[in-house]
């Protein structure tokens, strides 16, 4: 896949506090990448430096390949972004908001992309409303026809969903997945959600501290590291018999309400079901437990967070 977004050892500084250190990061064509993080982590002032709004301590970000520092009008010809709340005019309708936007743009953009941005987004319908009378959710919606109005390469977002409720959130989710699918289009996303960037990202970045402590899948995040294990559930009889069998072969096993519950790495399943049938133990149904995208930042927090405790602990 092409590469829309490359961020190499970037650090930024605010006199002598470090705020990020050293974050690399890659973003591809149609990829939705996650960027988590506690507050004061560094999401926004990564954003900021991507969009050009911060200078750059030390590092480089490069946008379809553009360096941002070294041919910044090139390079963020290729960006949208929404950094807190889109703004616009709430006297004038979505159209007007949009026609206002493209004046911005050394690119001619006429009234075809204009309605052919607001059906993307599902705003046709109300596209002639004043902005005074829409939700929010319908707001930001039409905040990301702000952005991809002149056909960008990158989406860039910080905190998207912040005072939405459910429906407006998943109207989003489910606009942004539209948009990577069928244009293409790179979406870099902060948030502290951790429940909503499992069921929009293909890829999550964690941030702690000013540090890139992982990039990987949500799929990979979820299963957990190799040597981690699992909770596996396993519909069988006799019940006893199975619980007995994994316990004199060193696993750790429950059973409630005839549901047999064992601790086992995802590579051994296939051998411990083997072990149970070649035992006469019938199984109906083995269910593997997967972790929640929280419990993985967690995972992955945990020993920084335990060396600042020791760390403060120290210093007092």
């Amino acid at each position: 896949m092409d590469k829309i977004l490359e961020i190499k050892n970037l650090s930024k500084s605010f006199g002598s506090r470090l705020i990020l250190r050293n974050v690399t990061l890659d973003i591809h064509r149609g990829e939705i990448v996650g960027y988590l993080g506690p507050n004061g982590s560094g999401k926004t002032t990564t954003i900021k430096l991507v969009l050009g709004l911060l200078k750059i301590t030390h590092g480089e970000i490069k946008i379809c390949g553009h360096d941002v520092v070294k041919d910044f009008e090139t390079a963020i010809a290729h960006v949208g972004g929404i950094v807190e709340n889109p703004e616009m005019y709430p006297y004038l309708s979505a159209r007007e908001n949009l026609r206002q936007c493209a004046r911005m743009y050394d690119t001619k953009i006429g009234e075809e992309r204009i309605s052919e941005v607001l059906e993307l987004v599902g705003l046709s319908s109300r596209a002639d409303d004043k902005i005074s009378k829409y939700s929010l959710g319908m707001r930001q919606r039409l905040g990301v026809a702000q952005a991809i109005l002149h056909r960008p390469e990158l989406l860039v977002l910080d905190e998207p969903t912040n005072g939405l409720d459910p429906a407006g959130i998943k109207d989003l989710r489910d606009l942004l997945k539209k948009l990577a699918r069928e244009t293409g289009l790179a979406v870099f996303i902060s948030s502290h959600l951790l429940g909503e960037l499992e069921q929009l990202c293909d890829t999550v970045a964690v941030l702690n501290h000013g540090a890139v402590v992982g990039v990987r899948s949500v799929n990979d995040l979820k299963k957990g590291r190799s040597d981690s294990l699992s909770e596996v559930e396993f519909t069988l009889s006799p019940v006893s018999v199975a619980s007995d069998i994994l316990k004199n072969n060193g696993i750790e096993a429950t059973v409630e309400r005839e549901i047999l519950t064992a601790r086992l790495k995802h590579e051994d399943i296939p051998s411990t079901i083997y072990l149970l049938s070649l035992n006469g133990v019938k199984i109906w149904s083995v269910v593997e437990k997967t972790r929640s995208l929280e419990d993985a930042f967690l995972e992955m927090t945990t020993d920084l967070r335990a060396d600042d405790e020791a760390m403060k602990g120290a210093s007092k």
